[in-house]
């Protein structure tokens, strides 16, 4: 993991506006544009999972399974979460494994990392699920 402090970082330690919530990129370093210091411009960072852990084969945008198949992706969440709604920040991992494991109809389906990004067109969050089969 890369633990050094760019200038950047350190000015915000000094001014006191460092951020200790900063998260991982799926390569073990810290992000640079944290979500709480950029809410509308933030790096992807995991969400769940560990950096560094295995390759994985297979990856997936949560806006894209919507626009893939919108009944069976409403199907599937009502059936997992028992709601439709857009936002994965709250939902489990386990949870979020069963859903792509219904989605795609492939119960051989390992997730291995969630992560959170910001769409630079709206500001709205995303999500990656990274998974092997």
């Amino acid at each position: 993991m890369n633990n050094s402090i760019d200038t950047n970082m350190l000015q915000d330690m000094i001014n006191g506006g460092f951020d200790f919530n900063s998260k991982l990129d799926t390569e073990g370093n810290m992000v640079k544009k944290t979500q709480s210091r950029y809410p509308y411009s933030y790096d992807t960072f995991i969400m769940a999972g560990e950096a560094n852990i295995e390759p994985t084969d297979s990856a997936c945008y949560s806006d894209r399974l919507m626009q893939w198949d919108f009944k069976l992706h409403d199907k599937c969440l009502t059936e997992v979460f028992g709601d439709t709604g857009q936002f994965w920040s709250q939902r489990g991992f386990e949870d979020t494994e069963k859903f792509l494991q219904l989605y795609f109809k492939n119960t051989s389906i390992k997730l291995i990392r969630i992560l959170q990004g910001c769409n630079a067109s709206n500001g709205y969050p995303f999500w990656v699920f990274e998974y092997n089969e």
